[in-house]
């Protein structure tokens, strides 16, 4: 059982022919440090080698995916009018697009790996110090904050729209 103060210890693990040297941080709780090298060290176990490749996957996939969605070949409306009436409320963001649904499915896995790793750290403080950590939440929000004000955006122009009917059916 860990002692609830952070202590200093090399974990080995023998992971075919090489033996893996870690220097880790024990946190708190035996739950935290599992989480964390299930995150941060895929030679721990079986899980965190699955856990490694999925996040590569999901990195290659994203890269792989912007790249292309930038191609001539697949140029196409990044948004769409569902009525066919030139209104401009009426224009809304292709939700169903292949390129954004795979850009939203690897940044929720950037997302929830980023919390596992955040959740799990050994010091906040560090973490949030740490250069690659700064990279992923740079990584990660954009995506957030265009969700956003896409919706709010919608949302507003929806809003206008009916404040515009109503005025008018006032002034007739």
């Amino acid at each position: 059982m860990l002692t609830p103060t952070k202590t200093i210890k090399i974990v080995q693990w023998s992971f075919g022919e090489q033996l893996v040297h870690l220097l880790c941080f024990l946190v708190q709780t035996e739950w935290q440090r599992n989480l964390w090298l299930l995150c941060e060290e895929p030679a721990s176990s079986l899980a965190a080698r699955i856990f490694a490749i999925i996040s590569i996957s999901c990195i290659m996939t994203s890269i792989i995916n912007f790249c292309l969605e930038t191609l001539p070949e697949f140029e196409r409306e990044a948004c769409l009018n569902t009525t066919g009436s030139p209104d401009p409320a009426d224009v809304v963001p292709n939700y169903n697009d292949v390129f954004f649904i795979i850009e939203a499915i690897c940044v929720t896995w950037f997302t929830i790996e980023f919390i596992l790793r955040l959740v799990s750290c050994p010091s906040k403080f560090a973490f949030c110090k740490d250069i690659m950590n700064i990279f992923d939440v740079l990584a990660i929000v954009p995506f957030f904050v265009v969700l956003v004000v896409q919706v709010e955006s919608f949302e507003l122009r929806r809003v206008e729209f009916q404040v515009e009917i109503r005025v008018t059916r006032i002034s007739t």
